[in-house]
């Protein structure tokens, strides 16, 4: 049977599938989870939150070398605005087999601290009104870093984007 077929479209097509086929095979998934502990006494809260990171390596080669790196975000209440800031953040160096092999990473508790807004007595007869204070949990970022460019991550929240963008853009360098 006689192949129609010019051999540089049999060559281009070739080409296509094996990289389709490699894009497809070599990827990294997360899937975060957020753990809390709360010890809430009205009108004061104290959440204690970390993630249970698992990342899966879905490609055939061992990832090594590469980031995981994450950001829990707070917002600070009695502000005005309530600008939203990064409570804490961490990485740490990854190795992770392939073919679907997984590693679970678990970042350090982090406290988030407020006090609701509430009426306080002054005496028998009149009281005032406290305002909200502190930093309440408003979300996280998880990413896999390798060679510099990101190749996995997850927000618990799109708009987290958008702020960590804008909070790197406004950080500035430091000087020693």
């Amino acid at each position: 049977m006689k192949n129609n077929m010019p051999c540089y479209l049999l060559v281009a097509l070739f080409a296509w599938s094996v990289s389709a086929k490699i894009s497809r095979a070599e990827f990294v998934t997360l899937d975060v989870k957020l753990k809390t502990q709360s010890e809430d006494h009205d009108p004061h809260q104290q959440h204690l939150k970390w993630l249970i990171v698992r990342v899966t390596n879905g490609s055939a080669n061992r990832l090594v070398g590469a980031t995981l790196r994450w950001r829990l975000f707070a917002e600070e209440v009695g502000k005005p605005h309530h600008p939203i800031v990064i409570e804490k953040s961490g990485e740490e160096k990854l190795t992770v087999n392939g073919n679907n092999e997984y590693t679970d990473i678990i970042t350090p508790k982090v406290t988030f601290k407020w006090t609701l807004g509430h009426s306080k007595r002054r005496g028998r007869r009149s009281s005032h009104y406290v305002a909200e204070t502190g930093q309440r949990y408003h979300g996280y970022i998880v990413e896999v870093v390798e060679n510099g460019k990101v190749i996995a991550e997850a927000l618990s929240a799109e708009s987290l984007r958008n702020i960590a963008k804008s909070m790197e853009k406004t950080k500035s360098p430091n000087v020693e």
